[in-house]
C-alpha cells in the first residue's frame, strides 16, 4: 500500500481535530483556563501520545469547586 504526505497530513489533522474536540468537551467544570487547555489539546492532537495523556489527566480529574 502507498502512503502519501497528503494522506499522512490529512491523519494528523484529523487526529488533532478530534482531540481537540475531547479537550474542550472535558474540560468544561474542571478548569479555569479552558481557552489554554484547548490549545494543549491541539497540540498533543498533533503528537498523538500526548494527547492521549492530556485526555487521561482531564478525565481523572476532579471538578473546580464553584466560588461564592
Amino acid at each position: 500500500m502507498n502512503l502519501n504526505v497528503t494522506l499522512v497530513g490529512q491523519t494528523l489533522f484529523i487526529s488533532a481535530l478530534v482531540t481537540t474536540l475531547l479537550t474542550y468537551f472535558l474540560s468544561k467544570g474542571k478548569v479555569r483556563n479552558r481557552m489554554g487547555v484547548t490549545i494543549l489539546g491541539f497540540i498533543g492532537g498533533l503528537f498523538q501520545p500526548i494527547g492521549i495523556i492530556v485526555l487521561i489527566v482531564l478525565l481523572l480529574k476532579k471538578p473546580i469547586a464553584q466560588e461564592s
